[in-house]
């Protein structure tokens, strides 16, 4: 549980899509078998899905050259049975599961796509097969294989859903960076990433405070927050205004989430840090020249 906790902790703390993969990557291939990985979106909207990453035994491939896949009918398809019935799968025959299939997809190693697998081409024989979810509704999933039959148990399970709970929010947001920071280029980077959190706030969907130095007490001040981060509190979002860190969290806590405060607002990169006894992972952007975004992922106690 410990690379976990570490896994966790990386992922709070970019904002870059390819390092949270890379991330991903890393974990699984240190915790269980991995011949290949894929982490796929799923737009409900247009019902399509879409490769996100696809790691084979050369490396990360480019994704910009697979189609879209559109979600497949009840009973179809691996992913699109994970996507419909947001439950996890495991496959460890995956040959006897292909005989049964009526759609498949496979990917070449020129990142061609194919509805028929080439008879040279290796085999994936098992895999897990786990739904990423955000804000309740499924929005991807994530695709571990390996060359072996059975090669996955209950526990690599258990591991991976783990890993796709920590990955949701990270990815929401990298997916929200990229989104509005290319919408609104030409502006000030401090610009784009106040906008993003102030759309994050607005649909309501993560944990998210903006925070300042107060003039009068000298510590972090609450400036706004979402309704999410109000109700960690058990607060509202109007109550939460003008609260401080250390009224909420306490004196270590405060001095914990300070000191990563200070590095974002010097640095304007991100920072990631767990203050003792919070239960939460706290993820520090730099908005402004004196805001930060404080994202809560986790349960505050």
């Amino acid at each position: 549980m410990s690379m976990l906790c570490e896994a966790s902790i990386k992922l709070a703390s970019t904002v870059e899509l390819h390092e949270i993969y890379a991330i991903m990557k890393e974990f699984i291939s240190g915790v269980m078998e991995c011949c290949g990985l894929t982490v796929s979106s799923f737009g409900a909207e247009t019902e399509m899905l879409e490769c996100k990453y696809y790691l084979t035994d050369e490396g990360p491939a480019d994704v910009s050259k697979l189609p879209r896949i559109p979600l497949l009918p009840e009973g179809h398809g691996t992913q699109s049975i994970v996507i419909r019935t947001r439950k996890s799968m495991i496959i460890n025959d995956f040959v006897e599961m292909f005989k049964r299939m009526k759609t498949t997809y496979h990917a070449d190693d020129s990142d061609s796509v194919h509805e028929k697998i080439p008879e040279d081409a290796p085999h994936t024989r098992s895999a897990i097969i786990v739904p990423l979810k955000h804000a309740g509704k499924v929005i991807g999933a994530i695709n571990v294989q390996s060359y072996r039959k059975g090669a996955y148990s209950e526990s690599d399970l258990r591991l991976l859903e783990s890993l796709a709970t920590h990955a949701e929010a990270p990815i929401s947001i990298a997916e929200y960076y990229a989104n509005a920071a290319s919408q609104i280029a030409g502006r000030r980077e401090a610009e784009s990433i106040a906008r993003i959190c102030w759309r994050l706030m607005d649909e309501a969907c993560l944990g998210v405070m903006l925070v300042r130095e107060s003039k009068s007490n000298g510590g972090l001040e609450i400036v706004d927050a979402s309704e999410l981060a109000a109700a960690s509190f058990g607060m509202s979002r109007q109550g939460l205004r003008g609260q401080t860190i250390r009224g909420l969290l306490g004196d270590e806590a405060h001095a914990t989430l300070r000191e990563a405060v200070d590095d974002a607002l010097t640095s304007g990169g991100t920072r990631a840090t767990q203050p003792k006894d919070t239960g939460a992972i706290y993820r520090v952007i730099r908005t402004d020249e004196d805001v930060a975004a404080v994202i809560v992922a986790g349960a505050v106690r």
